[in-house]
């Protein structure tokens, strides 16, 4: 391993890092409903509350899966209910989703690959943002980086033994695949056996495949136990889901829609957010990809087929999804274009002009990372935020704890998701942690009411706002930065 390598590898890694755990040192990740509700889940498992299913998705009667608090939990554990040590930890399943597919690189196209996608995957913007979020789907990159690196081992031609090994690994990971997020799994899973069917017949064996289906169904058992208690619940809903096209007049507009869509996510991923400069970026890659085709190593098309065959499979059942289309469907998909783009550069790199494919990876870096943004970051006071910030949820508590002067108190919110999950989080943990006391019940006479904007519903905001007026007598209001109002009330 030569120097220089090693000096770009340190200096990559070092900027990813950066990247992602710089919300999680100043506190600025997100904290949302979402986040609230699962750092309550995480602390009544570590009271020994176990429960075979998650809370709802956001599609009606599916529900999320047990695992993600189970893989959280040593976090949770570690931090002590601290939510900084949640998001550190997705900041680091992030990074090493990166540095294994970098590994992988190295082992199928040597230090250049290696570095292409080290850099590529280190500055995606779609990536650092999956990195920086506490959310149920943001584990799959590393899933899939799991999943690239067991194929690779499978390409090798292992022993039978080894084989059934990495076939149960393999059906483990597909498994948390399909955990992730219910959706993106079945296009996942979907994708995958088609892949298997046009590219890898082989693999096509009764022991094999029943030890990846054992390994997927490992995975899947708590979700199959509450299905079987529950009339197959989940299971009618999602064939419902994807089944309604046939009530539907299929459109070919519906094709591009679809196609626009992935064209989107492609650009956060490897675009810089841009859809005319994805589109360029996939128009150089695809070019590249086939001047070079015959000319990779089985390895490097091995993947380019995966990564291509499962974004297309990914496409056409889009087009049979009738609901609106969210980012989380295809969550880790664009670890996989990461791929396509580096295998693009690698074969001009490898086969054409080694300058120009330096200067190639270079400007989709630049273009990527946005180096204005990355100077602001270091030169600019933190950004505000709203209130789902993390550190501006903290503030609100902190000055609630400060006006109470260690006296026992109430408090009641307006939010407009209704529940007031994070507030109930950070009243029982921090509270207590940080002041020696949580927020007490309704027989408490000082009461703090928490009223946060709502620009869609301003009218229910004002509802709400009168009807709480009688509330106790208003002996202070503060206003925060982020418009939420802080009122400190003595009831009668």
């Amino acid at each position: 391993m030569s120097k220089i390598y090693q000096a770009i590898v340190i200096c990559l890694c070092a900027l990813a890092i950066w990247l992602r755990f710089d919300g999680v040192f100043t506190k600025s990740f997100a904290f949302t409903y979402d986040v609230g509700r699962d750092m309550l889940a995480l602390q009544n498992l570590a009271h020994g509350h176990l429960s075979l299913i998650g809370f709802t998705t956001g599609l009606p009667g599916v529900f999320y899966g047990p695992w993600w608090y189970w893989i959280l939990l040593p976090a949770y554990l570690i931090g002590q209910g601290n939510p900084q040590y949640i998001d550190g930890f997705m900041a680091l399943s992030g990074f090493l989703a990166i540095i294994i597919l970098a590994i992988l690189g190295r082992k199928i196209g040597g230090n250049f690959l290696s570095i292409a996608l080290l850099a590529i995957g280190g500055v995606s913007g779609q990536l650092v943002s999956l990195s920086s979020q506490i959310w149920n789907p943001n584990l799959a990159p590393l899933w899939l980086s799991c999943m690239l690196l067991a194929l690779y081992n499978l390409h090798q031609k292992p022993t039978k033994k080894v084989s059934l090994a990495l076939f149960l690994a393999l059906g483990i990971l597909i498994g948390l695949l399909f955990e992730a997020e219910i959706v993106f799994g079945t296009l996942f899973v979907c994708g995958f056996f088609v892949f298997v069917l046009v590219y890898m017949r082989q693999w096509i064996k009764l022991p094999w495949i029943a030890s990846l289906i054992a390994g997927f169904f490992m995975i899947l058992s708590p979700r199959i136990l509450f299905e079987l208690r529950h009339n197959f619940l989940m299971t009618r809903t999602i064939l419902s889901t994807f089944g309604q096209s046939a009530h539907h007049s299929f459109a070919l507009s519906t094709l591009w829609t679809r196609a626009y869509f992935l064209l989107q996510e492609w650009s956060n991923s490897v675009g810089g957010d841009i859809p005319w400069v994805g589109a360029i970026i996939f128009g150089i890659t695809v070019l590249l990809i086939g001047m070079y085709w015959k000319k990779y190593n089985s390895l490097v098309q091995f993947f380019v087929a995966f990564s291509g065959i499962l974004t297309v499979v990914a496409w056409l059942l889009l087009v049979l999804f009738q609901h609106d289309l969210w980012s989380h469907y295809v969550v880790a998909y664009p670890l996989l274009w990461v791929f396509i783009v580096a295998a693009g550069i690698y074969g001009l790199y490898e086969y054409g002009n080694k300058w120009i494919a330096c200067g190639l990876l270079v400007a989709v870096c630049l273009i990527n990372v946005q180096p204005q943004k990355i100077a602001d970051r270091l030169t600019k006071p933190l950004f505000q935020g709203d209130i789902s910030v993390y550190r501006n949820e903290l503030a609100i508590v902190d000055e609630v704890y400060k006006e109470a002067a260690g006296k026992p108190f109430k408090y009641i919110v307006y939010t407009p998701p209704i529940m007031d999950y994070p507030y109930q989080y950070l009243f029982q943990w921090y509270g207590k942690s940080q002041y020696g006391y949580s927020a007490g019940g309704p027989q408490e006479k000082l009461m703090f009411v928490i009223i946060e904007p709502d620009t869609d519903h301003p009218t229910l905001r004002n509802d709400w706002i009168s009807s709480h007026a009688k509330d106790g007598v208003v002996v202070s209001e503060k206003i925060f930065p982020t418009h939420v109002i802080l009122q400190r009330r003595i009831i009668p």
